[in-house]
């Protein structure tokens, strides 16, 4: 139970963290939202 305890609430926070930035990049610069989204989360 530890375990997957801990790997719910790990994965949740990367996953909804990940998607935000994508999003993010995107409204920011809406002329290419693939280069922003890549640049962003190299960056």
């Amino acid at each position: 139970l530890g375990g997957a305890l801990t790997a719910g609430p790990r994965y949740g926070g990367g996953f909804r963290v990940h998607a935000i930035l994508p999003v993010e990049a995107r409204t920011g610069e809406p002329d290419r939202p693939g280069t922003a989204g890549g640049t962003g989360l190299r960056r």
